[in-house]
């Protein structure tokens, strides 16, 4: 992918359309989704179909973030409490340029998926109302540590329990929603890490777990319940580089059983749509799992095997693991960061991290979703959002697009209100972007558009930074508007 200036305006690729296919379902068969229009057409059943595929690509960047904190800048932002910066006159959007083009190719795996569950039938769990959710969150977010969002945006969420504010080996990153049976959901994704820098110890390198997603129940908000489920994949996969990354001293820190292993990725945004949890990984593209094909696992104390072990499927002593249907291989747009899902539209918007010193522009990428949960083979479109000074808008945690508009979870800013972390809204066409404060170590971003709600969520652990909670929240986005386009000076 050729280099991008910080002079681009937003662009758009011409979204291509065809009649869908019924595409049939081979185990490991390449699928050739086509391309639907934008327009989001009616939502299908809930019956199970098949998954989608994918190897790495090459970052024009320097990389994913690491988890580390971001550094507090000693500098204060002058920002106001509920405003954004002092809009600056706006001209006229130029020509789009020529824009490099952004494919998407497929693989199918529900035939492992339909096969692990037919091979154990004690073991599948009728969707996210049967788990046992056995963690209670802390309520209201607005009264967590160094929670900085005024109350005029309408603050809502919830503290993780304890242990989970304070674990160390486990970041969360991606955040998703849906609604199924009069019940209210997020989707929490978080990554395994290593405790120590560059150890060659097995028993301190704990990134061997891979990613898991907590299932939160939010239909009753005084009342916020959830559950850990383990993301897995075909052991067959273990031997395939693209899609099993991890260090040898993880690979030696726990034993790898058959049929199902982890799935060892940075998981920086989630969304859902049916009942199909896209997760993104960041050199490769999006995963695919279906929540209607979760699946009870055995205990394991010493939690150090996953896959069918002695007759026995274990997962590091989770209870469920939910199995991945497809992986898709997006190439062009690398690394993938965040992921949001515009319902109007039917588009997943990924989202890329960049250092300023790195990239000249971060971009943010529309990839099609169809009806029947799969992607289409060209993404629909392309922009480039501005931060406040006009320049590109860099480290990029979390990206959501409506129309012309781009929301920025973005991370290493200077200080201002306890935090490093800014909100970046963004016409297409402006000069500039608008910054609201926005709390310490903000991730991922996903719109509820039934409560106008964006949802975004904090990584850090309490202990790790103390100032702080780790902490979910969703504010409202009407809010959080980015100024009327004016044309001239």
């Amino acid at each position: 992918m050729p280099s991008l200036r910080p002079w681009l305006a937003a662009a758009a690729l011409a979204s291509l359309a065809c009649a869908p296919e019924r595409i049939a379902a081979r185990a490991g068969a390449p699928i050739t989704p086509q391309i639907t229009p934008a327009i989001g057409p009616a939502i299908p059943s809930s019956a199970p179909t098949a998954g989608l595929g994918l190897p790495p690509t090459v970052s024009r960047s320097a990389g994913p973030r690491t988890g580390s904190p971001d550094p507090i800048a000693a500098s204060p932002d002058p920002i106001a409490a509920t405003t954004p910066d002092e809009a600056v006159p706006l001209e006229p959007p130029g020509s789009p340029p020529v824009l490099p083009e952004v494919t998407i190719t497929a693989t199918d795996e529900a035939a492992w998926a339909d096969r692990l569950r037919a091979d154990f039938p004690t073991l599948p769990v009728a969707g996210p109302a049967a788990l046992d959710l056995n963690r209670e969150a802390i309520t209201p977010v607005t009264g967590a540590r160094g929670f900085n969002v005024p109350a005029s945006h309408g603050p809502v969420g919830f503290v993780w329990n304890e242990g989970d504010r304070e674990v160390e080996e486990w970041m969360p990153q991606g955040i998703g929603g849906f609604e199924r049976d009069g019940r209210r959901w997020l989707v929490v994704a978080w990554y395994a890490k290593d405790l120590a820098e560059d150890t060659t110890r097995p028993e301190e390198a704990l990134s061997y777990r891979g990613a898991r997603v907590s299932l939160v129940d939010l239909t009753d908000p005084a009342r916020v319940r959830y559950r850990h489920v383990l993301l897995v994949q075909d052991a067959a996969n273990v031997a395939r580089k693209e899609l099993f990354r991890m260090r040898a001293p993880a690979v030696a820190g726990y034993r790898q059983g058959e049929r199902f292993a982890p799935v060892p990725i940075h998981a920086g945004g989630v969304e859902v749509f049916d009942h199909w949890l896209y997760v993104v990984d960041t050199q490769l593209g999006v995963r695919v799992f279906d929540l209607d094909r979760l699946i009870a696992a055995e205990a394991d104390p010493a939690k150090r095997a996953c896959g069918v072990v002695d007759g026995r499927p274990v997962a590091f002593d989770y209870r469920y693991v939910l199995p991945q249907i497809a992986h898709y291989r997006v190439q062009g747009a690398a690394p993938y960061s965040c992921l949001a899902l515009d319902r109007a539209s039917m588009t997943l918007w990924v989202g890329q991290y960049l250092a300023p010193g790195t990239a000249e522009a971060s971009a943010v990428t529309g990839l099609p979703l169809r009806a029947d949960g799969r992607l289409g083979e060209r993404a629909t479109s392309m922009t480039f959002p501005k931060d406040k000074d006009g320049g590109a808008a860099f480290r990029v945690q979390g990206a959501f697009r409506r129309g012309d508009e781009t929301w920025l979870a973005i991370t290493g800013q200077s200080t201002y209100e306890g935090s490093t972390a800014r909100l970046v809204a963004y016409r297409d066409g402006a000069r500039t972007g608008h910054r609201w404060r926005w709390p310490h170590g903000a991730e991922d971003l996903y719109y509820d558009d039934a409560r106008d709600l964006l949802w975004c969520l904090t990584e850090h652990p309490k202990r790790f930074w103390s100032r702080h909670d780790r902490v979910v929240f969703g504010v409202k986005l009407g809010t959080y508007r980015p100024a009327p386009l004016a044309l001239g000076r």
